[in-house]
């Protein structure tokens, strides 16, 4: 009988022991790919991440989550749909595949592909439920199919944001709704207050341009 307890204490330990291993390595190699990404050292980031003792330590979706940002750092077309396509067909819990679609939904509204858009917000609500899609739905509403439908929600939205730049976002949006309404004034109110909120942003831009628009 203590033969018995004396293996089960031991096996207890070496578990132990191989949780404790597995969480140092996690830490150090999510660290180390932190690093790399945060130094936009691209070429030691996937050295790292596809390395033997890397996918030894972090889960799968973990991997190709911290992929997928850096392919969209980097701008590549091409292998962001590539690993947007992988991501979503491989095996993960449904909250991780609506974030890969939330991704890919933003990154398809900036190529302007409202069908692939349409696709993504369909992945987020069969995975994470109506609520989730509904601001995605109402994005794809303003900035792909240029309609004005949702100017009291987003205006909800906007008076409640506490960040700069989420209250920026829906001024942005409010100011483009005016805007498809032919209503200048508040079209360019909200413009003004986007590009104070947004300055440095990749939105700057598009906004300064839609002000020189309504200055003409």
């Amino acid at each position: 009988m203590n033969n018995i307890w004396i293996w089960v204490l031991i096996g207890v330990v070496a578990v132990i022991i191989i949780l404790i291993r597995n969480y140092l390595m996690r830490k150090v190699y999510t660290k180390k790919i932190m690093k790399a990404m945060s130094e936009e050292n691209y070429d030691q980031f996937y050295q790292i991440l596809d390395s033997f003792w890397c996918k030894f330590a972090l889960h799968p979706a973990d991997r190709e989550m911290m992929r997928l940002s850096a392919v969209l750092s980097q701008g590549e077309v091409g292998k962001i749909e590539d690993q947007i396509t992988m991501m979503l067909h491989m095996r993960m819990k449904k909250k991780r595949k609506a974030a890969v679609a939330m991704q890919g939904f933003y990154f398809y509204v900036e190529m302007k592909n409202r069908r692939k858009a349409d696709k993504m917000i369909s992945i987020v609500q069969e995975n994470a439920g109506p609520e989730a899609a509904k601001e995605l739905k109402m994005i794809s509403s303003v900035l792909l199919r240029k309609e004005a439908k949702y100017i009291h929600e987003m205006q909800a939205y906007y008076d409640n944001a506490a960040a700069d730049e989420q209250k920026g976002m829906f001024a942005y949006l409010l100011g483009l709704q005016y805007k498809y309404k032919n209503d200048t004034k508040k079209s360019k109110k909200y413009l003004k207050e986007a590009l104070q909120k947004l300055k440095g942003t990749p939105y700057e831009e598009e906004i300064r341009g839609l002000l020189s628009e309504t200055a003409e």
